[in-house]
């Protein structure tokens, strides 16, 4: 497994350096849903971002034309990097529920949602997690791809049964109503 890079935490925000010189930021913002009072202050959704302006000067032909800046090739050091950010908040916070979702708009979404599957994999005995995929549609004519995503906490949670069908009901009602709303 590769070495993570070194994290900084600057006010609830961790980041890191990749080799290439991308600055990467991961935090975790509290939610809040209506409906579930137990839950609250318990939920967050999961960012991860990237600043690759230091990064070398690479460009490559976007589809729509346009060029774009690339970062270089697969840095498996980033997703240890993000594992052990997921696992340490975890730690810290065992109660907590952590949304992700694996946004699609730089085609880097199935290697996201990838180091998501491979996390849990890796602790299925100590997890659980509720996936989901928001159905593509067309925007703008432009066609874009299922968004997937999901939530995990503790099988050991005391309020597991409530957070699986809170969880549950939350993504039937958001991805049908992404669903009605790309296809109408």
């Amino acid at each position: 497994m590769p070495q993570p890079y070194s994290i900084t935490d600057k006010q609830g925000i961790a980041y890191f350096t990749a080799d290439n010189q991308a600055i990467y930021k991961a935090l975790f913002l509290q939610v809040s849903f209506s409906g579930e009072p137990q839950l609250e202050g318990f939920i967050v959704d999961f960012s991860f971002d990237r600043d690759i302006t230091n990064c070398p000067d690479t460009t490559r032909r976007a589809k729509d034309g346009s060029f774009k800046k690339r970062v270089g090739n697969k840095d498996e050091r980033i997703q240890a990097t993000v594992k052990q950010i997921v696992s340490s908040f975890f730690e810290s916070n065992p109660y907590h529920v952590v949304y992700f979702t694996c946004e699609s708009i730089d085609s880097k979404h199935r290697g996201r949602i990838h180091m998501f599957e491979e996390w849990y994999r890796e602790h299925q005995d100590t997890f659980t997690k509720v996936p989901f995929i928001i159905p593509g549609g067309i925007v703008d004519e432009e066609i874009t791809p299922d968004t997937y995503g999901g939530a995990i906490f503790m099988k050991s949670h005391p309020l597991h049964e409530l957070i699986y069908n809170f969880v549950n009901s939350e993504v039937l009602v958001y991805t049908s109503s992404k669903s009605m709303m790309f296809n109408s």
